[in-house]
């Protein structure tokens, strides 16, 4: 079976973070496989990503032009025309396990639409790219309870808030994809989550209890001084994931977001 790994990276994310990242998914790439990097601000070092696979493409995208739109900008206009039914997800700031690849592949085999993992690990402040870097081989074989040592659980799946997930494309671009105007921090993921739901075959979802662990970088909440934009972007999407959250009568979801330290 083969699909399209999607490697999406944002500028406010580190080199060494997204070596990390693509480091801990290679192994899992077939020579099928359609693999595609998707560099958001034009800041990756490409020649270090040459995956031995047939289809590979880099897409760059522009963020000085419209920097709000960019992100949802990007997987809408990718997903719609990959090669493959099956789309996997993974971003540039995250370190996958070597369990997280086998439960996500199993999803994608079993009967399904969508697979989302339950919960994400936030590193904490010292879990930088470099620090990362010298850990990553054990970071990348630990069994879960060695993992938690490093930071807080995020329950990304009861707050509809997931940074990487496997998508069937034709599903995708049935719902319209992502919306381009719900942009900032955690907005567009449970607005299509939400949308995903209303649809008659989109259960059962196929969720899986493995971790993926956030590596700390400049862009995480918390790290370092916010400019008065970012702290206005935050503000904003806060204000705004709530409100959709009640209008919608997840109170359950809100109550799980208003007490969670998001830091995506």
């Amino acid at each position: 079976m083969n699909i399209t790994h999607l490697f999406y990276h944002q500028e406010t994310v580190e080199q060494v973070c997204a070596e990390n990242s693509w480091d801990s998914i290679k192994s899992l790439f077939q020579p099928n496989d359609e693999v595609i990097l998707l560099d958001l601000g034009l800041t990756l070092n490409v020649n270090y990503y040459k995956p031995d696979v047939k289809n590979f493409v880099i897409e760059k995208i522009r963020t000085d032009i419209d920097e709000e739109r960019s992100y949802t900008y990007g997987l809408n206009s990718i997903i719609p025309r990959c090669r493959y039914e099956w789309v996997v997800l993974w971003r540039s700031d995250y370190i996958y396990t070597s369990k997280y690849l086998q439960a996500i592949m199993k999803g994608v085999k079993q009967r399904g639409n969508v697979v989302i993992p339950y919960e994400a690990l936030i590193g904490g402040g010292y879990c930088k790219g470099r620090w990362c870097r010298r850990h990553l081989k054990s970071l990348i074989n630990a069994e879960e309870e060695k993992l938690l040592k490093h930071g807080h659980v995020c329950p990304v799946y009861e707050m509809m808030d997931f940074p990487h997930f496997a998508i069937k494309k034709e599903l995708f671009s049935r719902v319209g994809g992502m919306d381009e105007r719900l942009w900032g921090y955690g907005y567009q993921f449970p607005d299509l989550f939400w949308r995903l739901k209303q649809q008659k075959d989109y259960l059962p979802i196929i969720k899986f209890d493995m971790i993926a662990f956030h590596q700390t970088h400049k862009g995480s909440f918390g790290i370092g001084k916010l400019n008065e934009q970012k702290k206005y972007e935050l503000k904003d999407s806060k204000q705004k994931l709530l409100a959709f959250l009640f209008r919608k009568k997840m109170v359950p979801e809100a109550k799980h977001f208003f007490r969670t330290l998001i830091c995506f």
